[in-house]
């Protein structure tokens, strides 16, 4: 059995069996969430609830489940989370599916922010990896690493851009975690235990280059910027 302390509340433990989600609140004795009904949990956040992958929202301080009445809400959308991840602050949520689309949501799971990465072709019957996915500590960033190697990290105030990609890893993405200032990345795969990339302006001014293919030429400068000193841009 794995324990997990709800962060910010003495009144509530969450653990993981095998058989499911136990919680035990105050004044209440210990009850499971059967996994058949509430699947297997995914992540908490600071305040206490938990997001199971059955897309299940559940608040462990609130429950009655000694009666066998229900607990919590299932989110929108369809088919069950490869992966779940809260922003430390509780107020966003970030979910990936096994056809590797990426969504964010408000922290409540109600709205749904925006599509990071679309997933797989219907049709193709093929599933990926669960994605890896972690969040700054300040919240501002949510970064997303695939079984293709593939990084990309967004600033959540824009999670309708393209995202920034980074140089790809040498392996299926197991793990992320932020520095604690956010500046840098860091990524696990199965051949490398942790490699880090800076996410300064610089990092971010070389992964636009890459994606424009270099700089203007003088050429192009003269004719949509004629009034301003050539300078190199990449």
């Amino acid at each position: 059995m794995d324990g997990i302390a709800i962060g910010g509340r003495d009144s509530a433990v969450v653990t993981r069996t095998s058989y499911g989600v136990d919680f035990l609140a105050r004044g209440e004795s210990r009850a499971t969430l059967p996994r058949k009904r509430y699947g297997t949990l995914l992540d908490r956040a600071s305040d206490g609830r938990i997001i199971t992958d059955e897309r299940q929202l559940i608040d462990p301080g609130e429950g009655r489940t000694a009666s066998g009445a229900r607990v919590g809400r299932v989110m929108p959308g369809g088919g069950p989370a490869a992966a779940a991840v809260f922003s430390p602050n509780g107020r966003r949520l970030a979910m990936s599916d096994h056809v590797g689309r990426v969504t964010l949501w408000d922290g409540d799971g109600r709205t749904r922010l925006a599509v990071l990465t679309p997933g797989a072709d219907a049709g193709t019957g093929g599933e990926r990896r669960p994605s890896a996915l972690a969040f700054s500590a300040d919240g501002g960033l949510l970064a997303v690493g695939d079984a293709d190697g593939e990084l990309r990290f967004w600033s959540t105030d824009a999670p309708r851009s393209a995202g920034s990609p980074l140089p790809s890893a040498d392996g299926p993405v197991l793990a992320l975690a932020f520095t604690s200032d956010g500046s840098r990345l860091r990524a696990a795969t199965p051949l490398t235990p942790v490699r880090t990339y800076p996410l300064g302006l610089e990092r971010t001014a070389g992964a636009v280059c890459a994606r424009a293919g270099g700089g203007l030429t003088r050429e192009a400068w003269a004719s949509y910027l004629p009034a301003v000193a050539y300078r190199e841009t990449c």
